[in-house]
């Protein structure tokens, strides 16, 4: 008798094989997609999703920095959190404009 294949399945190469064993088409996009959420469906959804986890971690910069700012005693250090405040208020205005541009109301993903 032969050896039966047995994937173990937290092995990705051998989650590949099982798929591709039992004849999944498109096994490797399947199983990069299904690392990720099961909304995402596609290279367009992929980019949405991105695109809402960095617009959620740079509001949630917005959040942090000026309690961080107000506990700095050192003035450089201050001062260089408040210019990576502003700069990070900047990115998301540019996040805003691609939203825009995509037809999407800008949204964090948490």
């Amino acid at each position: 008798m032969g050896t039966r294949f047995v994937p173990r399945l937290h092995d990705v190469s051998s989650r590949l094989q099982a798929c591709a064993a039992i004849g999944v088409q498109n096994a490797r996009w399947e199983l990069v997609m299904g690392l990720f959420t099961k909304d995402i469906a596609n290279m367009d959804d992929l980019l949405l999703h991105g695109l809402k986890d960095i617009y959620y971690a740079e509001n949630q910069i917005i959040k942090s920095l000026p309690k961080l700012i107000d506990k700095a005693t050192n003035r450089d250090l201050s001062k260089g959190l408040k210019g990576h405040l502003e700069e990070t208020k900047q990115q998301v205005v540019r996040l805003d404009q691609v939203f825009k541009k995509l037809g999407q109301q800008p949204e964090g993903v948490q």
